[in-house]
């Protein structure tokens, strides 16, 4: 594959940073055991699709990286392609994501606080993540490395990071964030693409955009936020005048030009915990709301009288009846109540509760027609 000059760049710095500092094996970071030069590469063999079909496309994706767990990071050459190739992720457990608009912009990516996830299920889960105050392998790291503390283990991956960084922009002008996630919008959309090969067993030229969908992020507020007042919003659409005047009285703005299928409201920097968002569903032109979602640091009030040290008996009276299901994954501790508000909609309130079911964790109301039951138990 004939990579442009930026991308040769990007590649060489690095293949060579991993080679003088080791940086993918010091922080477990990335998880990528080596950089390549791009080679054709059976990225699809996970693919739910004939194997003449699965051949074609093949020769799309040229592997520069694995994970060492059967994971790749491929350059979608995809016939489309005006400009640059994206950096796409085949996962060995079946999960597939798009991480970079470029190989420049992997580079920059890197050189930020951010920890990859590339094993997203969708496109509203950043593949770029910050860490809360306590990045998942820093404990591995200390032990590792035999470093005295977390705080010290901490302080040297991130002195590794900004070592990256000033070598990263001595030849690119870094963007932020934000910029290099919208990048990702200029391309054909990889998600959609691999389920429509998986259901018609033929490729397609698909749709450019939306391979990150649009977030407005949250800043630190000093608000308490009435959980109440999102209750009778389940299902309305985003431009009825309630939850246009609910979502600002929380400091939010909402852009002119929303998205389609979904929007979503997060709070980037764990200052809220705080999530917000809309979907379309069938036969509708626009937008309603579906879900709030809170945790531990928001600052909220709850609705039913309930307080945060609450457990389950007292929520049960608050509340008015037991609750109708149980999540699967959390050994019990989540609660769920399936309610109708004053306009007929069903949604339900999900409690997440410490230790012997008493003290809450997190909040969250959602429309039922959102609701994942799948997931759930229900209790008797």
């Amino acid at each position: 594959m004939k990579l442009s000059t930026k991308a040769k760049k990007a590649l060489e710095l690095l293949q060579n940073w991993e080679d003088d500092y080791n940086i993918y094996n010091f922080d477990k970071l990335q998880q990528i055991q080596g950089f390549q030069n791009p080679e054709l590469a059976d990225c699809c063999y996970l693919m739910n699709a004939d194997e003449d079909i699965k051949e074609i496309i093949n020769t799309q994706f040229y592997e520069i990286a694995t994970t060492g767990e059967g994971g790749t990071y491929a350059l979608w050459n995809y016939p489309e392609l005006q400009g640059e190739p994206p950096v796409v992720f085949f996962g060995g457990d079946g999960h597939y994501s798009m991480v970079a608009p470029s190989l420049e912009a992997f580079a920059g990516l890197l050189t930020m606080n951010l920890f990859l996830f590339p094993e997203v299920d969708n496109n509203t889960t950043p593949v770029w993540q910050k860490w809360r105050k306590w990045h998942p392998d820093l404990e591995e790291i200390k032990e590792d490395y035999g470093f005295e503390s977390v705080e010290k283990a901490e302080e040297e991956l991130l002195k590794k990071i900004q070592e990256l960084k000033t070598i990263v922009e001595s030849h690119f002008e870094l963007k932020t964030f934000e910029d290099y996630m919208l990048d990702m919008n200029q391309h054909k959309n990889f998600r959609d693409w691999y389920e429509y090969v998986e259901e018609n067993n033929k490729d397609t030229k698909g749709k450019i955009g939306e391979n990150y969908k649009t977030k407005t992020p949250l800043t630190k507020s000093g608000a308490n936020i009435d959980l109440k007042d999102f209750i009778d919003l389940i299902d309305l659409p985003i431009t009825d005048p309630k939850v246009m005047k609910t979502i600002e009285d929380i400091g939010i703005k909402l852009p002119e030009k929303l998205p389609k299928k979904e929007y979503v409201i997060e709070d980037y920097e764990d200052e809220l915990d705080l999530k917000i968002i809309f979907e379309q569903k069938e036969n509708q032109k626009e937008l309603s709301f579906s879900m709030i979602a809170t945790w531990k640091v928001c600052k909220c009030i709850y609705p039913f009288g309930i307080t945060r040290e609450d457990g389950y008996e007292q929520l049960v009276e608050k509340i008015g009846k037991p609750a109708k299901y149980e999540w699967k994954y959390n050994r019990g501790k989540t609660r769920v109540w399936k309610l109708t508000n004053k306009n007929a909609n069903e949604y339900i309130i999900g409690i997440d509760l410490g230790k012997n079911l008493k003290g809450i964790s997190a909040f969250t109301i959602e429309s039922f027609d959102s609701f994942d039951a799948e997931s759930y138990i229900e209790l008797e």
